[in-house]
Formats: C-alpha cells, sequence, structure tokens
C-alpha cells in the first residue's frame, strides 16, 4: 500500500482517470447520509450533483448500503448510499469533465470519494477526499510505474525520511500543492523551494532553522505559511512579497527531534522579537497566529490588514493589546496575552 502525498490535479488527474479506466474493474462514489436527511434541504443539495448522477447512470452497475459494504471497502466510513459502476472511456470523459482534481471529489458540490476497484473487488485507488488521504493498492513495481508515467502522482517513500534531496527531485518534478518539511533534520530551508511553483501550503518544522531564505518569499502561489522551530532570528520584510498569503503561523519552542537533555529557550532569550511592519503590505491574509516568541510589541501596519479575520500572538512578552487593535472592528476575534508554555513536541509522532 502507498501513500499520495498530496492532491492529484489538473492535466495529472485526467491522466490517473485514463490510466485506471484501462486498469480497474469498477469505480465508486459516495452520497452519505449526512448531505441529505434533512428533508428541508435535500433538493438544495442533491441538485448539486443530481445531474452527474444521472449521467453516470448507463455505467452503473450496483447500488449499495452502508451495511453492505461497511468493512469491505474504504469509502463506506459512515451511513450512506454507495454506487458502483463499470470503467470505461465513456465514464472516464465524465469524470473528468466532473472534477479536476482526486481530491475534490466532496459533498456538497459532488459526490464523495471517488474511488476504484481491481477486478477482484478490492479497493485499488483509495480516496477520502474530505482529509486529503489517498492510497494505492498495488506493489512496488506497478507504483513506480504510475509514478514515472504521471508527473503530478506524488508517491510518498520511506526513501525521503532524513533525504531532503531525494524529496525536493520528486517534488520538483511532481509540483505539490502542499509540502512538510519536517525531520530532514535541516539547519536551513533550500534554495531549490523557490521550484515548487505550485506550492499553496507550507508547513515547516525543523527546530534547527533560523533563518529564512529570500527563495522562500518567491513561492508567488503560497496561501498558508506554517513555520515551527526552536528559535526564529527574524520574520523578513519580504514576507511582504507573499501578495496571496491568507494564514501566517509562526511559533517558535517547538522541536521535531529534541535531543534527551534539550531545554526550551526562555522567552526572554529568543531572537524572534519584531514582527517587520512590512506584514502590514499582506493584504490577502486572513489568519495571523504566533506564539512563545520574544514579541513585546506590535506594529501598527496590522491595522491595514482589512481582510484579516482572526489575530493570536500568544506566549510572549506582550503585557496587554496595543490600542489600535480595538479600531480593527473587522475581526472575528483576537487573542493577545502572556500565556503559560506548552510545548509543541513532535519528537515521538
Amino acid at each position: 500500500m502507498f501513500r499520495l502525498y498530496s492532491d492529484v490535479r489538473g492535466t495529472a488527474y485526467e491522466r490517473l482517470i485514463d490510466y485506471a479506466m484501462e486498469r480497474a474493474d469498477t469505480f465508486m462514489l459516495g452520497v452519505h447520509k449526512w448531505t441529505t436527511e434533512d428533508e428541508d434541504e435535500l433538493s438544495n443539495k442533491g441538485v448539486l450533483f443530481k445531474e452527474l448522477l444521472h449521467r453516470l447512470n448507463p455505467f452503473l452497475l450496483s447500488t449499495h448500503s452502508y451495511e453492505e459494504m461497511r468493512g469491505k471497502h474504504s469509502i463506506a466510513y459512515t451511513p450512506g448510499t454507495f454506487y458502483r459502476y463499470q470503467c470505461t472511456p465513456e465514464a472516464g470523459k465524465v469524470l473528468k469533465q466532473a472534477a479536476s482534481s482526486l481530491f475534490s471529489w466532496v459533498h456538497p458540490k459532488l459526490p464523495e470519494d471517488l474511488c476504484f476497484q481491481n477486478a477482484d473487488g478490492e479497493d485499488w485507488v483509495i480516496n477520502i477526499a474530505h482529509e486529503r488521504i489517498g492510497r494505492l493498492n498495488m506493489d512496488k513495481e506497478d507504483a513506480d510505474e504510475l509514478e514515472k508515467l504521471i508527473p503530478g502522482v506524488f508517491i510518498h517513500k520511506p526513501e525521503h525520511y532524513g533525504n531532503i534531496d531525494m524529496f525536493l527531485n520528486d517534488a520538483i518534478r511532481h509540483q505539490p500543492d502542499r509540502v512538510e518539511l519536517m525531520r530532514f533534520g535541516l539547519t536551513e530551508i533550500p534554495e531549490r523551494i523557490r521550484e515548487l511553483r505550485s506550492l499553496k501550503h507550507l508547513t515547516i518544522l525543523e527546530q534547527d532553522i533560523r533563518t529564512l531564505p529570500s527563495a522562500l518569499f518567491e513561492l508567488e502561489s503560497l496561501e498558508s505559511l506554517t513555520i515551527q522551530v526552536a528559535d526564529l532570528e527574524e520574520l523578513p520584510a519580504d514576507i511582504s512579497k507573499l501578495s496571496r498569503l491568507k494564514s501566517l503561523r509562526v511559533s517558535c519552542g517547538c522541536y521535531d527531534r529534541p535531543a534527551p537533555d534539550y531545554k526550551v529557550i526562555p522567552k526572554e532569550e529568543l531572537a524572534f522579537r519584531n514582527v517587520p511592519p512590512a506584514i502590514g503590505e499582506l493584504h490577502q491574509l486572513e489568519y495571523l497566529d504566533i506564539s512563545y516568541s520574544g514579541i513585546r510589541t506590535l506594529p501598527p501596519e496590522i491595522q491595514n490588514l482589512r481582510n484579516l479575520r482572526s489575530l493570536d500572538i500568544v506566549n510572549g512578552l506582550i503585557e496587554s493589546a496595543p490600542e489600535f487593535i480595538y479600531t480593527m472592528t473587522w475581526l472575528d476575534r483576537f487573542l493577545i496575552e502572556d500565556k503559560p508554555f506548552h510545548l509543541c513536541n513532535h519528537g515521538d509522532d
């Protein structure tokens, strides 16, 4: 069993559908009970994919209840109705027209969890779309063939563990929209990260990284950035170049591989003490979360973040919220306080 590292999108999705139609025997879709159990909303919710189910009717083999499918197929994880279809090129055309990625098969716009079965009726391509979980039930030779054949089918490999060069080679080839840099033992972020041109979501959990390179701020499509380190020298003014950023989370005091005798750096000794005024240029930012830092003040430029909905500055050295925060009436919530520290320790995960 192999896990997909990220969603299969665009041309890669279309090619995967073609590949599956040639090699799989059937595919399945689910309509979970919670989407239709409210009679007042049944017509509104059902109409979004009612036409699609009608278009797939010529390929329908059988319809199953949750009780029939539970324990047999991954798609049956909650009560609902499950439809099994014959794989044909014509059915593949419908699936390609209906969606643009594997993980987009979610309610209410589409039936849930497009997945494929082999000739023995076993799950072959597993998809739990709302949790972004994809798996391939095939041997290594077939998985390797699929990944080589279709750029964009990015398969998680045990060999990636601790090998940042191999991971980046594969990531650059497949151009995922999400990447986690975690437990590679990094002391700096590789400059090659700029080559991940499709990246929208980046999480960095590497305790020894202290600086953010200019290459990071060339990721023009980035929408969310999470940085978890032991300490950070600064948040550079170049952060303003990430003009599409909607979520920014920075946490010090985080350790992905703590030594047995490690000690968390006291907040008073952290290098991360300032938020750059350039933060005010992130006009799409909706969520700003900074936790466990040496920050004592906030720049008034934060007032320029008119799309900001949530502001959390916690476990820092700010004694009280600055007055200008209270003029930001568009905020849904804000939390600024000095809280007891709770270690973000992922060493035993």
